[in-house]
């Protein structure tokens, strides 16, 4: 296995063992992964540290076989309600596409978790059992934009077209996307309404690209206080100071902000490095967020002993 390969089945790995972080040990062990000299807190900057020292020890069996496990198509729960079905992140988008896109469109997924933004993969490997109806069902029930990745088979797919058709139904937002500058897709019904996003060889295998291109839409396109939702998730999850740099943008945009967004904007500050010790045009964004914080949180500050008591 190359190692471009094995760094993307860790991307895809650690998200997923981070989901159901409970049984992460039992689960590494069980595959023979040796965690025994590594530690970790309950904070979520601690599991994901822990993860990322121990997933990359596996083989490249091992990994694949962890993969297929966590994030196969027969990995479904008996009971799913919407918050485990979209992994507790606020925006939801459920991407459709063809079998020989599925490999791309999971790591599309686990860029998208950098957005605060949970992808639901509706595998095309299986012929799916009355359950996984079931629960396709529900993610085009509770998702806030599909995404279709274009592909010159794509309308062969029954499931493919009945998800676009159930997102025109809904009015919710569709991203249609090709990834292969060449391919013509001709007529479309009703997605020949819809923008393509053109994945360009200069946007390498394009899912980073195509991940901020989705955040950019949903921010703009959903409610705003589900869109403030996500901004605040991207933030605590920003992977450098380049992607915090380019969320002040879309946080300074923002006309206000809820209390649980706020609170994220200031934990994002305290528990990453990548926003508390990044800058914008040299000033931190630790003092840019505390200007935030104080033109919108609600929270009345205690009255000091300078101030004038009312008796």
């Amino acid at each position: 296995m190359k190692p471009g390969e094995r760094v993307l089945l860790i991307k895809s790995i650690i998200p997923a063992l981070l989901d159901q972080f409970d049984d992460a040990p039992l689960i590494l062990t069980q595959f023979g992964v040796y965690i025994d000299d590594e530690s970790w807190d309950d904070t979520p900057a601690s599991r994901r540290r822990f993860l990322s020292e121990v997933v990359p020890r596996a083989d490249d069996e091992t990994l694949a076989g962890l993969r297929d496990f966590l994030i196969g198509g027969d990995q479904a729960p008996a009971q799913l309600g919407d918050d485990e079905l979209w992994n507790g992140q606020p925006v939801h988008v459920f991407l459709s596409h063809k079998t020989e896109d599925a490999e791309w469109v999971s790591s599309v997924r686990v860029a998208l978790a950098s957005y605060g933004i949970s992808g639901f993969v509706a595998h095309r490997d299986i012929s799916p059992s009355e359950h996984w109806r079931e629960v396709i069902k529900r993610g085009l029930k509770s998702c806030h934009v599909l995404v279709a990745v274009l592909h010159p088979n794509f309308h062969s797919n029954s499931w493919c077209d009945q998800e676009v058709g159930w997102a025109v139904g809904r009015g919710i937002p569709i991203v249609t996307v090709r990834r292969d500058v060449n391919f013509d897709r001709g007529r479309d019904g009703f997605l020949d309404e819809v923008q393509d996003i053109i994945l360009d060889p200069k946007h390498g295998t394009g899912e980073y690209y195509l991940a901020q291109q989705i955040f950019r839409i949903a921010i703009r396109a959903l409610p705003p206080e589900l869109a403030r939702r996500s901004i605040a998730e991207a933030l605590v999850a920003s992977s450098s100071f380049a992607n915090t740099r380019a969320l002040w943008p879309a946080i300074e945009r923002q006309d206000k902000w809820e209390k649980e967004s706020l609170d994220r904007l200031k934990y994002a500050v305290t528990t990453n490095r990548q926003v508390y010790e990044a800058n914008v045009d040299g000033t931190l964004v630790p003092e840019l967020i505390a200007t935030v914080a104080e033109k919108y949180d609600p929270t009345p500050k205690p009255a000091s002993y300078d101030d004038e008591m009312p008796f």
